[in-house]
């Protein structure tokens, strides 16, 4: 066979096996195709293989998920990662620390006393020459309620009223109020004039706190709790 004939009939072969390969075919001849994409000028149907199709590009945004990266997420979606200041104690990690360190002195030198608050006042005078009885009754009444002395938050407050309880005068209390009725009874001497006072006796006590708070400052005053009620008798 000469070197032509064989040049004819491979340019045959191959031109039989794209005349194999058609863009177009009839549904009838492939179960697996779909219905036609398009129509040609005479009106012939245009048909897609079920293969081609996968091939076939739609419009951006039509495949489920297309611009995104499976497995990529947005910061903040991957579980357990959270954005800075969700995270229990990040928000101000100095301030923690520091409140940890929160310090509070109640001890001497600072200042320490107990004063009287009057809630109700009396008196009798013995202008004769013998001693004499007396007795007095409380008819007004009266409250104290304990005092920081500061401008301190409430955690700061409480710890200073812990530790004057604790180190100073176990007897205080928050708010105490005296009571109607209450008779105190004695004896006056000749010539004399006594007085009778009731009222709510407080403890006064110098503080001062250090690395508390939520910038871990400082602060001191002069708190004040009461502690009992009773009468103050005395001359004039």
């Amino acid at each position: 066979m000469s070197r032509k004939t064989t040049t004819a009939i491979a340019v045959c072969a191959a031109f039989a096996v794209l005349a194999g390969s058609p863009a177009y075919a009839d549904p009838t001849d492939d179960p697996g195709q779909v219905e036609p994409v398009d129509y040609a000028d005479d009106g012939t149907p245009i048909w897609l293989s079920e293969a081609d199709a996968y091939a076939f590009s739609p419009e951006p945004g039509e495949i489920p998920g297309e611009g995104t990266d499976p497995g990529e997420e947005e910061p903040g979606d991957i579980p357990g990662e959270e954005e800075p200041g969700d995270i229990p104690g990040e928000e101000n990690g100095l301030a923690a620390a520091q409140a940890k360190k929160c310090s509070i002195s109640v001890r001497p030198p600072l200042i320490s006393s107990r004063i009287f608050r009057k809630k109700f006042a009396t008196f009798v005078e013995n202008n004769t020459g013998q001693k004499q009885k007396f007795s007095f009754t409380a008819t007004k009444t009266g409250t104290e309620t304990y005092s920081v002395g500061a401008k301190v938050s409430g955690e700061i407050s409480a710890g200073v009223f812990a530790k004057i309880s604790a180190e100073v005068n176990a007897g205080i209390e928050k708010s105490m109020s005296t009571s109607y009725g209450v008779r105190t009874s004695g004896t006056v001497k000749a010539r004399s004039t006594i007085n009778g006072d009731h009222g709510i006796y407080v403890q006064r006590q110098g503080w001062r706190s250090s690395n508390c708070g939520p910038l871990g400052g400082s602060a001191s005053a002069t708190a004040g709790a009461p502690y009992k009620t009773g009468w103050k008798i005395y001359y004039s």
